[in-house]
């Protein structure tokens, strides 16, 4: 199962970076809102392919269907 690892932010930064792990490789990019914690999906981790912008905040690649949103948050 894919998992979301989050990434080193600012902490002034409104959102958190993200990359998607899958093993050892980590694939795909986005973002945590720290206001709601939404998803935003940049780059989808299963086609490599770059997010269509307003498909982005919700989570879900428009290209494959990917649903971020249904990825487990490493702690």
């Amino acid at each position: 199962m894919t998992q979301i690892k989050k990434l080193p932010t600012p902490k002034d930064f409104d959102n958190i970076e993200i990359k998607f792990q899958e093993g050892d490789k980590l694939l795909g990019s986005g973002f945590i809102c720290k206001d709601g914690g939404a998803i935003g999906l940049l780059r989808c981790p299963q086609c490599s392919n770059e997010n269509y912008s307003p498909a982005v905040i919700t989570g879900i690649c428009a290209i494959c269907g990917f649903d971020a949103n249904l990825c487990s948050i490493e702690k």
